[in-house]
C-alpha cells in the first residue's frame, strides 16, 4: 500500500489535479502551504498551545480526556485519529468503543499532518484506521483564501496517510479516511460569510474527489446530516447511532 500512495503523489501531481488547481503553485514568492500552517498555529493563543502539548506529552501513556482524547487498550484492534470529530465519537461512545474494538486518538482543530507526531507515541498496529481528519486542513485554506486544493495542500495529507500506512497498520489492513462534509449551518455563516462557506464547500468537494482518486484508501460517508437533530455543530454529532454507523461500515 505504501509503494502504491507515493505512486499516487506523483500522479496527482502531474495528471489528476486540473490544470487549473495548479494556477500560481510555482511562483517564486509564493508562501507555502507549510508556513500558512505554522502562521495558524503561532495565531493560537496560549492556553490552546499548552493544551496541545500536554496532550502529545500524554499519547499512550494514560488516557487523556481533557485536553483531548487518547485511550488506548491492549485487547483493541482497530483505531479512530482525526480532529475534533473523533474525539466526540469517543466521547459519546464511552466504553462502546472497546465493544466495537477502537482505541481512539484526537484533538480538536489541528490539520492532519499533526498527526505525524501522534503516530511516533502509539505502539501498536491495527488492521484498521479510520481518519476522521479534513476538516481543519480546509479551515487554514479557508482562511487563508485558497481557491484550490493544491500539490502542497494535498502532498501534506498523503505524507500523513503514508506515515499512519506503514507504521500503524498491519500487512493486511485497512486505511480508511471519512469523506468531508459540506457546511450549512447558521453558525458557520456567522463563522466564514457566504463567500467563505462557498469556499470552504468547493474545497471539499475537489479533496473528496482526490480521495476518491486514491484506490488503496477505502472512503467512508457519515450518512447523517450535521444538523440539530444528530449533531452539537458541524462534525460534532452527539448521538450514539452515528458513530456506530461509521465504524460498523
Amino acid at each position: 500500500m505504501l509503494i502504491k500512495i507515493k505512486n499516487f503523489i506523483i500522479i496527482f501531481i502531474l495528471i489528476l489535479l486540473p490544470m487549473s488547481f495548479l494556477e500560481n503553485a510555482y511562483s517564486e514568492d509564493k508562501i507555502t502551504f507549510q508556513d500558512r500552517v505554522t502562521q495558524w498555529y503561532n495565531s493560537q493563543d496560549d492556553f490552546f498551545k499548552y493544551s496541545y502539548f500536554s496532550f502529545l506529552s500524554k499519547i499512550g501513556k494514560e488516557d487523556v480526556t481533557v485536553e483531548g482524547w487518547s485511550r488506548i487498550r491492549a485487547s483493541n484492534d482497530k483505531l479512530i485519529i482525526g480532529s475534533s470529530g473523533t474525539v466526540w465519537c469517543s466521547v459519546i461512545l464511552g466504553d462502546e468503543m472497546d465493544r466495537l474494538g477502537y482505541d481512539s486518538v484526537g484533538f480538536g482543530g489541528v490539520p492532519d499532518e499533526y498527526m505525524k507526531e501522534w503516530i511516533k507515541k502509539i505502539k501498536k498496529k491495527y488492521k484498521k484506521v479510520i481518519v476522521f481528519s479534513g476538516m481543519n486542513t480546509l479551515d487554514i485554506c479557508t482562511q487563508y483564501k485558497y481557491d484550490v486544493i493544491d500539490s502542497e495542500v494535498f502532498t501534506s495529507v498523503v505524507d500523513t496517510l503514508m506515515d499512519i500506512s506503514k507504521k500503524l497498520i498491519d500487512k493486511n489492513g485497512l486505511l480508511c479516511y471519512v469523506k468531508i462534509k459540506e457546511r450549512t449551518e447558521e453558525k458557520d455563516l456567522i463563522r466564514y460569510g457566504h463567500d467563505g462557506i462557498k469556499r470552504y464547500n468547493k474545497l471539499a468537494n475537489q479533496f473528496n474527489y482526490l480521495l476518491d482518486e486514491m484506490k488503496d484508501i477505502e472512503k467512508l460517508t457519515i450518512n447523517y446530516p450535521t444538523d440539530e437533530r444528530y449533531s452539537a455543530g458541524y462534525v460534532h454529532y452527539n448521538k450514539k447511532e452515528v458513530w456506530e454507523d461509521l465504524l460498523t461500515q
